[in-house]
């Protein structure tokens, strides 16, 4: 093992012993399962040419199978010398499959068991080899329990050791593999069992993880070697723990950005120095050398070094150069390349001093823009300063920065440029785009030199693409490009305010939602928003004056969701099942908020207050007395109710959460309800279980305060009306 802290070469045993693993949601889906480039096939095909590779002599299974008896008998004071023995003998055959990264969540407290750690890079490695494991576990079924205990799997509280936990659906799959598969029979065509939802069939995750068993069985189905305690103890990675930081999400999107510094300024200024025609003006090349670099010790941090981002600078003009003039075979050369040249900095591959001149007067007129204040602060979602020479540059910054400095090499409009890098700016919060930097930063330079080569220089052109590029170019971008061009010498208030739309953190640069409301002219009821694939209709039926109306209602509705959520609670934004009513994971976006936006917009001068108050009068209004009120035996509908006592009439409103647990109260007779159809209701932030006796006290109020005398439903019926 290295001595250093924060590398550590680790088995998977070591890992999970040391680690709780959580892959985090903007890590992106586990793909390999899908097989599609045949990873699964030469992922597997190593693992089965390890074995023998790694095989060990009978005199040291020997040795190993004693060490592995005693351990069974050891007390907890003997178990780590006898481990570190065992290791010795295992170490000789590791066989070490590369790097894996992670940081320590913002939340994370030490106990002294085990670290909850966030796993940002190797995610596809290491969730590749515990899905191996549990199905060697279960092929060879004297390791089932060692499997369970080594990821410290607990069913009745939903934990283990190796979890997507953010990621509910996926979370849930793993759950219930663990604890429905106790045989390989179990685990053979689990999409056809009866716990296999329908839900997990369309999660990219969960259906690659079901793949994966398919294609373990097809590799590994007559193999009668002993692959668990291989993978286990003999498959390795260097672990390398990342800064302890919260800002966790910003530290994936850079992880490919960390690398060795480039070679030394004074060899590779050797290296571009040795062009014939640079020798012919050695005293002219000199001088802009000199030049460029006063202009990064002029702009370097505060006791570093200037070296830093004259580096970063040729690394990212390297980039460009590489990305618009050369083209690969396949996404995945593309992306190998680019991955070498952020990280083993293959500086000079594709530039010299006369590509370098041009993005250095852009990058000098850039850094002008800024000092003179000619950025507009409504054209970016985040700072755009010198302050990216100073560190390491986020690949999801450098999908702003390279198109920035390609487009002033060709043309410095300011007012031209700043809308072009809106643009950008825009996109680079789309968390499909974020997940994938690689791709989006090389696609980003790709669409900008096809721009420029056309001889463009308004964004609005940029839609001639969206068939090459219509990951950036979707339907809603290219209706607001569209729409722009027919604005004329309005067109800098038009995109301001649909900039001011985007820059609202909730859709996350996306207003289709508030596009197609702009456009719908109908029964408000009848709305419904499609996220995946809507069409924009004729840009003459767009309202610029709805639009911004409906903007600023949505945004109220959204900056007050405190008061509004519980005028949801009857509606679609709710999901119910038998135990449980939880709120739509994406429900800032859901229908019924848009169809209340919808709503209020008819209703014109009505204050927020008085519009939900008159939602909720008109929904008591639909019962006739309180008989038939306390006849209603719909959960949703019985928990709005308990929602309006409390917020209108008893004043005892403190309800944590939004969600909720449902038990049958029949069953419990200390419970009691204002309903005939009894249900006790209970509050859980994302995991729900039954365990009513821990969770005495955390349901509503009014069910632990029930006063049998006192007629809330008269009262509720009297307020209504």
């Amino acid at each position: 093992m290295s001595a250093n802290k924060y590398l550590e070469e680790l088995s998977v045993e070591q890992l999970i012993n040391k680690y709780n693993f959580i892959v985090p949601e903007i890590q992106r889906e586990y793909v390999w399962g899908n097989n599609d480039q045949k990873i699964l096939d030469k992922f597997f095909t190593d693992i089965k040419e390890g074995i023998e590779e790694t095989s060990l002599s009978a005199e040291d299974r020997l040795q190993v199978e004693m060490f592995e008896k005693m351990l069974l008998k050891a007390d907890n004071k003997d178990k780590e010398s006898i481990a570190k023995l065992m290791d010795t003998y295992l170490s000789k055959k590791d066989m070490n499959i590369g790097f894996l990264y992670s940081y320590k969540p913002g939340y994370y407290v030490y106990n002294d068991v085990n670290e909850d750690v966030y796993l940002i890079d190797g995610q596809q490695r290491f969730t590749t080899l515990f899905l191996s494991l549990f199905y060697f576990a279960l092929k060879e079924q004297e390791n089932y329990q060692d499997f369970i205990e080594l990821f410290k799997f607990d069913p009745k509280i939903e934990k283990i050791g190796f979890d997507y936990r953010v990621r509910t659906l996926t979370h849930n799959f793993l759950i219930e593999l663990l604890a429905k598969c106790k045989t390989l029979e179990d685990l053979i065509d689990i999409k056809e069992k009866t716990w296999f939802l329908t839900d997990f069939a369309f999660d990219v995750t969960v259906n690659s993880m079901a793949q994966t068993f398919i294609k373990l069985h097809e590799f590994f189905r007559e193999d009668d070697k002993k692959y668990y305690q291989f993978i286990k103890k003999q498959i390795k990675f260097w672990h390398f723990k990342t800064e302890e930081t919260s800002q966790g999400e910003e530290l994936y999107i850079t992880m490919n950005s960390r690398g060795q510094q480039l070679a030394d300024n004074e060899n590779i200024r050797a290296s571009l120095f040795e062009n014939e025609q640079v020798k012919k003006q050695q005293i002219e090349w000199g001088a802009k050398w000199e030049t460029w670099q006063d202009f990064f010790w002029q702009h370097k941090e505060a006791n570093g070094n200037a070296d830093f981002g004259l580096n970063q600078f040729l690394k990212w003009v390297n980039i460009i150069e590489t990305f618009s003039n050369h083209i690969f075979k396949t996404r995945e050369e593309a992306e190998r390349k680019y991955k070498s040249l952020i990280n083993d900095n293959q500086l000079l591959d594709y530039v010299t001093l006369f590509e370098i001149e041009p993005y250095f007067k852009a990058l000098d007129a850039l850094m002008s823009y800024h000092k003179a204040g000619s950025f507009d602060s409504s054209y970016f979602r985040s700072n755009f300063s010198p302050d990216w020479m100073k560190s390491e540059m986020s690949q999801i910054n450098l999908m702003k920065l390279l198109p920035a400095l390609m487009y002033l090499k060709s043309n410095q409009d300011a007012e031209k440029m700043n809308r072009f890098v809106r643009f950008f700016s825009n996109l680079t919060y789309d968390i499909d785009i974020a997940k994938n930097p690689d791709s989006s930063v090389i696609d980003a330079i790709r669409l900008t030199s096809l721009f420029l080569k056309k001889g463009y220089s308004d964004i609005i052109d940029i839609v001639e693409f969206k068939k090459e590029y219509a990951r950036f170019l979707s339907s809603e971008e290219v209706f607001k490009l569209n729409y722009f061009k027919t604005q004329g010498d309005l067109r800098f208030d038009t995109e301001k305010a649909f900039w001011i739309a985007e820059d609202f953190q909730v859709p996350r640069g996306k207003i289709g939602h508030l596009i197609q409301m702009t456009m719908f002219d109908g029964n408000y009821s009848l709305f419904s928003f499609n996220r995946w694939s809507y069409i924009y209709e004729a840009i003459s039926n767009f309202s610029f004056e709805k639009f911004k109306a409906v903007s600023l209602l949505y945004r109220e509705a959204i900056n007050n969701e405190a008061e509004i959520w519980g005028n949801l609670i009857n509606t679609e934004m709710y999901v119910k099942d038998v135990d449980r009513l939880s709120v739509a994971g994406s429900w800032k976006v859901n229908n019924s908020i848009l169809r209340m936006v919808l709503e209020r917009f008819t209703r014109k001068e009505e204050k927020l207050i008085d519009y939900l108050i008159s939602k909720e009068r008109a929904f008591v209004k639909l019962y006739k007395d309180d008989g038939e009120l306390r006849a209603e035996s719909d959960p949703q509908k019985q928990l709005f109710l308990y929602y309006i006592l409390h917020k209108r009439i008893l004043n005892k409103w403190a309800w944590r959460n939004w969600n909720f647990g449902m038990y049958d109260g029949d069953d419990y007779l200390d419970y009691d309800s204002l309903f005939n159809r009894n249900f006790i209701y209970q509050f859980f932030n994302s995991q729900w279980r039954y365990n009513v006796g821990y969770q005495r006290g955390a349901g509503i109020w009014l069910q632990d305060n029930y006063e049998r005398k006192r007629n809330y439903f008269s009262e509720l019926i009297a307020w209504a009306n």
